[in-house]
């Protein structure tokens, strides 16, 4: 893998020679940094991309990934919420920036996000949210259109799990915002 990814930066840095007013090439060799593991090399070519196309989607996305791996968590989610004025249904940086704003106890900010996507994982996070927020009803209504909808999964059967466990027993919010976080955790590889 690690030869591919050399030979795709190779390649994509010759694509900006031959033209260096390519964004995508500029995108692409910025997202191949990241996955490398060189976070300010890639964060210098995907603000070169967006310098040059500065309504390219998927920079922002990826331009805030790279920000939340350096520790720049107000600038990442800045460019998630640029992507999703961009296209306020991109299911990647509603859910990366929902998630973020989870993490930070920001739930009823997280949830306004959460309105736009009909994603497994955004409705999971959605979840979520509710049954941080402690509002019981909520939960259970938001559960009962999920159901209409259709959509089962392990993530929302475990959360739905731990809801009946905290509403029923009555367990400090403590445990059960841990074991949320277990949850959202995996959802993220989901």
């Amino acid at each position: 893998e690690r030869g591919d990814l050399d030979a795709a930066r190779l390649s994509t840095l010759m694509s900006i020679r031959l033209d260096d007013q390519y964004f995508e090439a500029y995108k692409n060799l910025g997202h191949i940094l990241f996955v490398q593991g060189k976070l300010t090399e890639a964060e210098h070519y995907l603000e070169q991309a967006l310098k040059i196309n500065s309504n390219y989607i998927d920079a922002y996305y990826d331009l805030a990934l790279v920000s939340i791996n350096l520790s720049k968590t107000e600038i990442a989610k800045k460019y998630w919420r640029k992507s999703l004025i961009l296209q306020p249904d991109y299911e990647p940086s509603i859910f990366q920036l929902a998630q973020q704003l989870y993490l930070e106890k920001s739930y009823q900010l997280s949830i306004s996000y959460l309105n736009h996507s009909s994603s497994i994982r955004c409705l999971s996070l959605h979840l979520a949210c509710l049954l941080s927020l402690n509002r019981k009803q909520d939960f259970l209504d938001f559960y009962q259109e999920i159901i209409k909808l259709g959509i089962c999964n392990p993530h929302i059967g475990a959360i739905i799990d731990h809801a009946n466990i905290f509403f029923d027993q009555k367990l400090n919010s403590t445990f059960c915002n841990k074991s949320i976080n277990y949850i959202m955790l995996s959802i993220v590889f989901y």
